[in-house]
């Protein structure tokens, strides 16, 4: 086969409408690479959102365990401050006095706290 000349217009018309096809079959690709592109997008979109709730839901259920322990650690306290004084005030005021256990106690409390 010869090559066409650069002159005749048939022939440039046939590569022009060529090239036409050629770049109108890579715009349908890049087309299609886009919208799967954007559907995904939307599906992370859509993921996140859903997880987003999710924590938002287990953020308001969930155990306050610092304000229990603040507590748990308070009411210790009180408990060995209770026994200290039912302890000096069950101790006879004559003879020997026992020694005071709730001094032990209290530190424990104010460690846990």
């Amino acid at each position: 086969m010869t090559e066409p000349s650069p002159n005749d217009q048939a022939a440039v018309a046939i590569e022009l409408e060529h090239i036409r096809r050629t770049i109108e079959v890579g715009f349908t690709r890049t087309d299609g690479a886009l919208a799967l592109l954007v559907q995904r997008h939307d599906q992370s979109d859509e993921t996140q959102k859903e997880h987003a709730r999710r924590l938002d839901a287990l953020e308001r259920a969930r155990w306050p365990l610092p304000s229990v322990a603040a507590l748990v650690a308070l009411c210790g306290l009180l408990l060995s401050l209770w026994q200290l004084t039912a302890d000096d005030m069950a101790t006879p005021p004559y003879g020997r006095s026992r020694p005071c256990g709730g001094a032990f106690v209290i530190t424990g409390a104010l460690l846990a706290l």
